[in-house]
Formats: C-alpha cells, sequence, structure tokens
C-alpha cells in the first residue's frame, strides 16, 4: 500500500471526530468527508475480490417520466454492482418552497432505499439550482437541505486504489467550479498520485465550454492521469475522446427525452463499470437491452444533428367540391427538401384511409441529390363521400436518410389535412439591398404557375409569368400569386424592397423559427431558409432587426476595417448560439444554447478590410449579444460602427435564389 494511503487509513481508524467513523474504514475503501450526514446510503459493499463492478445513473428529472427510476433500481439489484453513482437531478426542484422540496427529496429516498448496494449522492442543478425565481424554493434552501441530508456538495473516496471524485457545477451559479473547489480538487489530486484509475462525475459537462467554467484548472489536474470524466444535464448520450481519455455524457434514467433511439443517443439507461488492472471496461445497459460505449459519438452526433436540419418535407392539397362542400377529386402534393450537400434517400407511404386513398405506384422511393426539393404528386381517389368540414385526414409516415451512414435515420408523420391551405411564395416581408438584387419564385410542380407584379396592382392570369430570375434595382413593391390552369388566383404575397447606398453598417437577415415542435436548440442551416427581413443595421445589434423576443435568428454580414496590422482578439457574449467567422474562417463557435456567457478566438489580420459574418440564434428566455474586440496593443473596446462597412459586393450576398 502506498504511504500516503497507509497514512489516511491509520487517521480514519483513529479519529471519530476527523473522518468517517473506525469502522467504514477498510482497505479498499477511505474517503475524506467530515460531516456528521454522509452523502451516501451506506458502506455495505458487494465485494469482488479482484475486479469490481460499479453503475452510473444520469438524470431522473427534467419532465420526469413515472416509474423509469424506480425500474432502473429493480434492475441494479438483479446486475449487483459493488455500488452505484449518480451524476445529478435526481428531484424536481421547482416546488413551492423548502417544505415541498423536502417532500421531494423524501420520495427519492424512499425510492433509493430497495437498492442492495452503496448509493453515492451528485448535485445537479434540479437538486440545487442557482436561479432565484419567484415562486419557487430558493438556492440557499435547496443548498441547506442537501447538506442536511448528505453533508457536502463535492467529496472523493477511493476503492480498491481507484479514486473516485465528485464535484459540484452549480458552486454559487450555474455551469461553473468555484476556487475553492478547484484548489481542492489540485490537493485531492496531489494526494492520491499512486492510484490505478481516477474517475471525475459532474452534472454538467462543462468539457465543451472550460475556460468559461474553470474546468480548464480541472483538466489540468488530471494531466497525464489515467481517467475517466462522466456527466449528465443533456439528456442525450455522446461519447468523445479527449485528452487521450473518455468524457462520457450520459443520457438519461427517467428524464426527459424524445427517446429516438441508440442514434440520437436518446435512451434510459444506466452506465455499467467493470474495474480490470488494464482499465474500465464499459458497456451501457439499456432499461431494455445492452449497449456499447461507442453507441452515439461526437461524429455520429454531428452527423444526426445535421441530418435532422437538412431534412423536411410538406404537404398541400387541391380539392375538387360540389357547392355544399362534398368533395369529389383532388390531388395531394408532398414536397421533400434536402438543404444538405449530400445525398438523401426518402421513403414512406400513406396510410390506409377507409374513404380516401391516394393513387400511388407503391410506396415513395425518393433520392435528392445535394441542396435538391422535389414534389411528388398523387390523385385522390375517393371511397366514401365526405365534405370539406369533415377534418378528413390522411395520414403519411417518412424516413430520411444518407447513404454511408448506417442506422441513422429520422421518421416523420404528416397528418394531411383535406383542407385546402395557403401556399406561401415567399417568407421575406421586407428587404434592402445594395445596387442589385434578384430573386426567384417557385411554383408549385402542380400546373398551378405565379403571376406577378411590380406596379403595386393585383396580380391577374395576364401579369408577368415568374419563369426566371427577378432582377431589381430601384424601390420596388412586389406582388405575387398562384393562378390555377382556369384562371382561379390564391392568395397575394407582398414584399417590399429598398434600394440603399454603400456606406457605413452590415446587412442583416433575420429569420423565424417554426417552434410548433418546440423551441430550436441549435443554430439553424441557413442554406435553403427564407429570412423575414433583410436591413442595414448600423452595427452588430440585435434590437435594430429583431421583432420577437424567442425562436429567432439573425445573420450579420459585411466588412470590418483594420486600421493595423497584427494579432487580433475577439469576444462574443451571447445568450443563445453564436458563430463568428472572419475572411470565412470560424473564430468563434459557440452554437448549441447555452445561458449568457462568453466565448472568445484570435487572428492575424493585415491593415485594411476583412468580410465579417456572425450567425446568432434565440430560443427562449432572455437573448444577449455583445461583441468586443482586443486590438494589437491590448487594448479591449466594442467594436465601433465606422469599422463596419458594406458595398456593391453585398448585392451578390442577398440574392434570394
Amino acid at each position: 500500500m502506498p504511504l500516503s494511503r497507509l497514512r489516511l487509513v491509520l487517521l480514519l481508524m483513529v479519529s471519530v471526530s476527523t473522518c468517517v467513523f473506525a469502522h467504514e474504514a477498510t482497505e479498499e475503501f477511505t474517503a475524506d468527508v467530515t460531516t456528521e450526514a454522509k452523502p451516501w446510503t451506506h458502506l455495505e459493499f458487494q465485494n469482488d475480490p479482484d475486479n469490481f463492478q460499479f453503475a452510473v445513473v444520469s438524470d431522473r428529472t427534467g419532465s420526469p417520466r413515472a416509474g423509469v427510476f424506480q425500474d432502473a433500481v429493480k434492475k441494479l439489484n438483479w446486475m449487483m454492482p459493488e455500488f452505484v453513482i449518480s451524476v445529478g437531478d435526481l428531484i424536481q426542484g421547482t416546488s413551492e418552497n423548502a417544505q415541498t422540496n423536502d417532500a421531494e427529496w423524501d420520495e427519492m429516498m424512499s425510492w433509493i432505499e430497495p437498492l442492495k448496494m452503496p448509493f453515492f449522492f451528485a448535485a445537479g442543478n434540479h437538486d440545487i439550482q442557482m436561479k432565484w425565481i419567484e415562486g419557487r424554493v430558493q438556492p440557499e434552501d435547496m443548498l441547506a437541505q442537501w447538506n442536511e441530508r448528505f453533508g457536502t456538495t463535492h467529496y472523493s473516496f477511493v476503492y480498491k486504489n481507484v479514486l473516485f471524485v465528485v464535484l459540484f457545477t452549480n458552486d454559487n451559479k450555474e455551469q461553473f467550479i468555484g476556487e475553492n473547489q478547484v484548489a481542492y480538487f489540485e490537493q485531492t489530486m496531489a494526494e492520491n498520485e499512486d492510484v490505478r484509475w481516477t474517475f471525475v462525475l459532474l452534472h454538467h459537462p462543462l468539457w465543451l465550454y472550460p475556460h468559461e467554467s474553470n474546468f480548464s484548472r480541472i483538466e489540468n489536474a488530471l494531466r497525464g492521469r489515467k481517467h475517466t470524466v462522466l456527466a449528465g444535464h443533456h439528456h442525450r448520450y455522446v461519447q468523445m475522446d479527449r485528452n487521450d481519455s473518455d468524457y462520457i455524457l450520459l443520457a438519461s434514467t427517467g428524464g426527459g427525452s424524445k427517446l429516438r433511439g441508440q442514434a440520437f443517443g436518446e435512451f434510459d439507461h444506466f452506465a455499467w463499470f467493470t474495474m480490470t488492472d488494464e482499465g474500465p471496461v464499459m458497456a451501457n445497459l439499456e432499461l431494455s437491452g445492452i449497449m456499447p460505449k461507442d453507441v452515439a459519438t461526437e461524429k455520429s452526433f454531428k452527423h444526426m444533428q445535421a441530418l435532422e436540419q437538412s431534412a423536411s418535407a410538406k404537404t398541400h392539397v387541391i380539392l375538387e367540391t360540389q357547392s355544399d362542400g362534398t368533395v369529389i377529386g383532388g390531388s395531394v402534393f408532398v414536397e421533400l427538401q434536402n438543404r444538405s450537400p449530400e445525398p438523401l434517400k426518402v421513403t414512406g407511404q400513406f396510410k390506409h384511409n377507409h374513404k380516401v386513398y391516394p393513387r400511388l405506384e407503391g410506396p415513395i422511393a425518393e433520392e435528392l441529390t445535394g441542396r435538391q426539393s422535389q414534389i411528388i404528386e398523387t390523385e385522390l381517389m375517393i371511397v366514401e363521400s365526405f365534405s370539406v368540414a369533415d377534418g378528413e385526414i390522411l395520414e403519411l409516415d417518412l424516413t430520411f436518410s444518407q447513404s454511408g451512414l448506417a442506422d441513422m435515420e429520422i421518421h416523420q408523420s404528416i397528418a394531411v389535412s383535406l383542407v385546402p391551405r395557403r401556399v406561401d411564395l415567399i417568407a421575406l416581408e421586407e428587404m434592402e439591398f445594395v445596387e442589385v438584387t434578384e430573386l426567384m419564385l417557385r411554383a408549385p410542380d402542380d400546373g398551378r404557375n405565379i403571376r406577378y407584379t411590380i406596379d403595386g396592382s393585383e396580380p391577374t392570369k395576364d401579369s408577368n409569368l415568374a419563369a426566371g430570375p427577378i432582377s431589381l434595382n430601384e424601390d420596388t413593391v412586389l406582388k405575387a400569386r398562384l393562378i390555377t390552369k382556369g384562371g382561379i388566383g390564391g392568395a397575394v404575397d407582398t414584399v417590399r424592397f429598398k434600394k440603399i447606398p454603400a456606406g457605413r453598417g452590415l446587412i442583416a437577415r433575420y429569420y423565424e423559427h417554426d417552434n410548433s415542435k418546440g423551441h430550436v436548440n441549435q443554430m439553424p442551416i441557413f442554406t435553403g431558409l427564407s429570412p423575414t427581413l433583410i436591413k442595414r443595421v448600423d452595427n452588430i445589434d440585435l434590437s435594430q432587426i429583431t421583432r420577437r423576443a424567442e425562436d429567432f435568428a439573425v445573420v450579420f454580414r459585411g466588412w470590418f476595417d483594420v486600421p493595423e496590422s497584427g494579432n487580433y482578439g475577439f469576444h462574443v457574449e451571447s445568450a443563445d448560439g453564436v458563430r463568428l467567422m472572419i475572411d470565412g474562417k470560424d473564430i468563434v463557435d459557440d452554437q448549441i444554447k447555452h445561458p449568457r456567457r462568453e466565448s472568445s478566438g484570435f487572428a492575424n489580420l493585415e491593415a485594411g478590410r476583412h468580410a465579417i459574418e456572425l450567425h446568432f440564434f434565440q430560443a427562449n428566455r432572455d437573448s444577449y449579444l455583445r461583441v468586443e474586440y482586443t486590438i494589437p496593443s491590448g487594448q479591449r473596446l466594442p467594436i465601433p460602427p465606422a469599422a463596419l462597412f458594406l458595398d456593391e459586393k453585398q448585392s451578390l450576398s442577398n440574392s434570394l435564389f
């Protein structure tokens, strides 16, 4: 036994006031907890004399699903690990006061009580939240209750010469490790240099933003050690290789999840570790099966994320009706869209309907090339009489996949309402442009065409046909509408164009998300998306372009004048996601939804003008965006409006094809 461990064991045996109780000190287990309350249930380990197994459970709350965690407890007893560790979020923590919050802990402890092995606690943001919200239990009450039950928010123990360190990632503020806790971690590493492995457990995956959270100092202390880092919070499994070690983001053990399966990293599980002389062997035990460690990697996660954003389908119908609304025929149009540069495969079929069926020769099976859209038309055959007022629907199931990405596919179910609906020709409402701009209006491939005017009059069947690019070089009010073969016109879309001179400022493109399926939580892929507004702004300022408080995105583009050559730092403080590019190169890349924080990057720039582009998206709650830069002398300043320009080249980037 190393001398440092022997000394610690002796101290544990002779002093109750400075350690865990003497009968709890063994050659395999030591701990540095000095409080009377302990952050574990008991220390009756289910020992294997050679190797040992332990399990890690993940988030139970954040839209908890009833019964899942209790099911995990039952199956943990079947598997019989030597102990179980949590990465936090065991209670909902949004109750009205300390009394109701305490009742949640009582309920949780009753669920854990049947475990036959020790259970080690870690605090998540639901267990101890650091947001002072009116009408909710306050952070100081939650912290006091935690300490009363478990003694401490961070601690370590050694079992069979393996070090386990549990950290608290809401240390006085959200997603942060405080100075005292960092110092504690550094000291713990120094005192346990000879362990055969180190496990670090925390709730938030702070390695995703290590400099803002103090986690970079944790990693510095881990450097050169054999270690594994485990976290939860995102309810989505991703295994990452970092610093020649496994950094693993666990999925859920009953917490909110879409449960879309392994490719998405969305499932209920606990992680199973067997500690050997060569290191830990890990398997993911889904509550209904067993999965390997790399079930969803950082690489596969990015592929699936891109597939989610690039593949979509929309439907519309044309119905032939009698005067009383009885449907006697019609067609359904399915528009498939691929916004990615990679080929996309789409398969699917309509479900059976007793009153109407689509006249297709077989299931849908299409392959779209990169950035391609395709419309499939199917004639409706009436089997049993029905009216538009009946609200009849056709159900369509589609599957999207990309070649070369095995087991990576997404499914979409569409309820096609058999009621005629308006087709938007263009989402844009207003646009400012420099010199000249062009747009293309694309009609559905169903026999209708688009007619438009630029003199303010209403389009008719005899107006200009939108058969190619429309070029504009002056202030214009464009009106467009779909016209059927019989000359019947649909709703009129109106877009206002304003020509502006080159000069100071940037061009901002403003997008509004469709949040019918929930808030967008990651940066959109802007290719193929139609902006709502395009206008000049004086600087990178959300207030000059946004129209609502959440579910929007903005792209700022233009030129940035650098007065002298040298190394420039760029600092972007934002909530939510942001991406800053200079001359087409990423300088700041922090695109996931996150609370307000700052990210920085650096670039060596020659004196003169450089292309600048900033992407920003807002999901929900408070939006924030501020950009500053550090000049070569070291002075940090806001980017001055006088350094931002747009010119005639801007017209090219604003074409609406």
